[in-house]
């Protein structure tokens, strides 16, 4: 076995132990068997959830580790397709101010969208924590929007 083969098997070897941290760091193995840390600047991933596509844009600013989520929910249905629906969702949209919040945008379509600082150190293991509380929170009006939304398809007019 040669030295570079050495020290390869031995940097293994320390990365298969718990007690080093997986950031979201690159992590390079040196010739002599020791880690180098290049800082990520930046990391995106998509995932659905309750029938949409969410995408996150994770960025470092001043050091912390920034993380944007937003998905579109689809459109705001017209007054024609259900005025019930489409009065219901904007009230659920007039009382989300906190995050996660929905906002209308000007094609109408229905967005959800936060933005939040991961805990340090950040890691995998903090991002799908904080992933998992925010889908969590979002759940339930989720789960009405789709209520309100099933219900339009329903009722060509809806209730005035």
């Amino acid at each position: 076995m040669t030295v570079q083969n050495a020290a390869s098997g031995q940097a293994l070897g320390r990365l298969a132990r718990d007690d080093v941290p997986f950031l979201f760091d690159t992590v390079a193995v040196k010739p002599d068997g020791s880690f180098e840390h290049k800082a990520r600047q930046a990391l995106n991933f998509s995932f659905d959830y309750h029938g949409a596509t969410f995408g996150a844009m994770c960025r470092r600013v001043d050091g912390r580790f920034v993380v944007s989520i937003g998905a579109n929910l689809g459109p705001l249905p017209f007054s024609a397709e259900s005025v019930r629906a489409r009065r219901e969702i904007q009230d659920l949209i007039a009382t989300s101010l906190d995050e996660p919040r929905l906002t209308l945008a000007e094609d109408q379509t229905i967005h959800v969208e936060s933005e939040f600082e991961l805990a340090q150190p950040a890691s995998p293991v903090v991002m799908l924590t904080a992933v998992t509380e925010l889908l969590l929170a979002l759940k339930p009006t989720l789960e009405r929007l789709s209520e309100i939304m099933t219900g339009a398809g329903s009722t060509a007019q809806g209730t005035a």
